[in-house]
């Protein structure tokens, strides 16, 4: 009972912070949009069950972001940055994508992409753009994905082998941790990995921090 009236105490905490930081957005307050995100994450952990936390990261997602990348392959955000606010059916949107991609898996990809919010369902199998899938028609961003998910993913899959096999300590060196582990490359931090080994990752790499950096300081600079 104790631990419920704590919980309930945070949930009712996190909705009065909520609104105000709603209020600041309404307002234009500087930093409001940025507390609102971290506010209504912390909602949505404080309200979930163990259950429903545990779909989302390990089913939802993973389907989500290989979705994303598939769409990348048959070019399906450029089909739809050019479709208008109103939606387009899914045979249309199909009929703009390339590598001959079937209507009926463009239709599944839409319809797994609308209810993870990436884009709108205007209405019954119809679909339109949002600013996300807008931008992930772009090359940064393209990039972004196919190094996140064809390259640096391997890292985050091979990590929990790399602890069992140093005895679960915290690396002592730059130059041997999960990416070493991952890629066969002790001794190598991962600029001269890419240099040597993977220069196109290298680029996208590249890409990534630039397309991050918009709009803030160069991760590289020293107001970072």
């Amino acid at each position: 009972l104790e631990a419920a009236q704590m919980a309930a105490k945070t949930t009712l905490a996190l909705l009065d912070s909520i609104a105000e930081l709603s209020d600041g957005l309404r307002n234009g307050k500087q930093g409001a949009r940025e507390g609102l995100l971290d506010a209504a994450s912390k909602l949505i952990a404080d309200l979930a069950h163990p259950s429903e936390g545990l779909q989302r990261m390990f089913w939802a997602q993973p389907t989500h972001l290989a979705v994303i990348r598939l769409a990348i392959d048959v070019r399906l955000f450029h089909a739809l940055k050019h479709v208008g606010e109103a939606g387009a059916p899914t045979a249309d949107i199909a009929s703009k994508c390339s590598g001959q991609a079937d209507a009926e898996l463009v239709g599944r990809m839409l319809r797994h992409l609308a209810a993870m919010g990436t884009i709108y369902e205007t209405g019954p199998g119809t679909f339109g753009p949002t600013p996300t899938s807008n931008a992930y028609s772009e090359t940064a961003y393209e990039e972004s994905i196919l190094f996140l998910v064809d390259f640096f993913q391997h890292v985050h899959q091979a990590t929990p082998a790399f602890f069992r096999e140093h005895g679960f300590k915290s690396p002592t060196s730059g130059v041997d941790g999960p990416f070493q582990y991952t890629f066969d490359c002790k001794g190598e931090h991962m600029f001269e990995h890419f240099q040597k080994s993977a220069p196109l990752e290298g680029k996208r790499f590249a890409s990534m921090m630039n397309m991050w950096s918009q709009g803030r300081p160069r991760w590289f600079s020293p107001e970072y």
